[in-house]
């Protein structure tokens, strides 16, 4: 597993005890590879933050706006050059300034999108809101009261971001040692397809592989067996079968 380094820095109780900080704490305390620039942000928060646009993505109607996860996931995986995500960027912006929104909601998400391709901080500035104004809309719709949506929204961003940094990160504080054998042909079939196709319900199959390889860490197994656990792109299980950073 990748040495991580935080900033600022925190003890491992505090990493294990990160459901008391609130949604910014949360998202500064996140490990970085060390010699990772404080203004480059890695591949796994860029990963984190595409899963959390899919809670306003729904929102993105213009062509300019809803391509912007899948650009942000590709130019985390380096599958597109630094070029084309500029221009994403250009364009993200011009559709945010441009378009006259019929819902507040559709506007926060606009906004939201723009900065998860100019600025990942600012982006999670902006989120919670962008959710309560979309539950606000849905509520309205269905005829419902919109009281204590702006709490609940925030818990909900509040919850995800957590879930999703021990998902890729794991607990940071304890190395573990992938051992090349594990990686059979079906142990990466398996993580590929996942990866691929965002779909991780055969995590448990995936321990099973990797147990029929030799693996015996426990850290590993449970994570893929973990029925509770959250897996999306960046799970440090499926990146160290897949040997991505």
């Amino acid at each position: 597993m990748t040495k991580y380094v935080f900033k600022p820095e925190v003890t491992e109780d505090e990493w294990l005890g990160l459901s008391s900080c609130d949604v910014w704490s949360m998202w500064r305390s996140m490990p970085r590879p060390k010699g990772a620039k404080e203004w480059d942000h890695t591949r796994k928060e860029r990963l984190i933050g595409a899963d959390l646009m899919r809670l306003v993505a729904d929102q993105l109607t213009d062509p300019r706006l809803s391509c912007v996860i899948e650009i942000g996931e590709q130019y985390a995986d380096r599958l597109i050059p630094a070029r084309k995500y500029w221009v994403a960027q250009e364009a993200a912006y011009e559709a945010r300034d441009e378009l006259r929104f019929r819902s507040a909601a559709a506007r926060d998400a606009a906004l939201v999108a723009e900065k998860y391709l100019y600025s990942l901080d600012d982006f999670l500035m902006y989120l919670s809101g962008a959710v309560e104004t979309r539950a606000e809309l849905l509520a309205r719709r269905a005829g419902k009261g919109t009281r204590g949506l702006a709490r609940k929204s925030h818990k909900l961003v509040e919850s995800r971001i957590r879930d999703l940094i021990r998902e890729v990160h794991g607990n940071p504080f304890r190395t573990v040692k992938f051992n090349k054998k594990w990686r059979t042909d079906t142990a990466i079939a398996l993580a590929k397809q996942m990866y691929e196709s965002r779909e991780f319900s055969a995590m448990p199959i995936l321990a099973d592989a990797l147990q029929d390889a030799g693996c015996d860490n426990e850290n590993i197994l449970n994570h893929c067996r973990d029925t509770n656990q959250v897996h999306v792109r960046g799970c440090w299980v499926v990146d160290l079968v897949l040997g991505k950073q």
